[in-house]
C-alpha cells in the first residue's frame, strides 16, 4: 500500500533513505552505548528494548533498520512495520527479514 501524497509521515526521507537502501527486519539495539531508544523515522513510534509501557505510549522492540552498507552504517535509521508496508515499494527499498 503506498501512502496518499498530502501524507502527514512525509518528510522528505528519500534523501537519507534513497531507493536501493537495505532495510533488514531485527530486534532493537541501540547503535550507540549511551541511547536506550530510537525512533521511526516516518512517523517517531519509540523502538526500545524492553517492552515495559513507555509513559503509556506505545512502544516496538524490533523493525526495520539500515545494514552496513548505509553511509552511516547498521542500525542507525528505523522504521516501523506499518512505515514499511506504506513506503517501501514507492521509495525503492530492499527489504530483507
Amino acid at each position: 500500500m503506498n501512502a496518499a501524497a498530502d501524507d502527514w509521515r512525509r518528510m522528505a526521507q528519500e534523501r537519507f533513505l534513497p531507493p536501493g537502501t537495505a532495510l533488514t527486519r531485527r530486534p532493537y539495539e541501540p547503535s550507540r552505548p549511551h541511547w536506550e531508544h530510537d525512533h521511526c523515522v516516518f512517523c517517531f513510534i519509540k523502538f526500545e528494548k524492553s517492552t515495559r509501557p513507555s509513559q503509556g505510549r506505545a512502544t516496538l522492540t524490533e523493525g526495520y533498520t539500515t545494514t552496513n552498507a548505509h553511509a552511516n552504517g547498521a542500525d542507525y535509521y528505523w522504521v516501523c512495520p506499518t512505515c514499511v508496508v506504506d513506503f517501501a515499494a514507492e521509495l525503492g527499498w530492499v527489504i530483507s527479514g
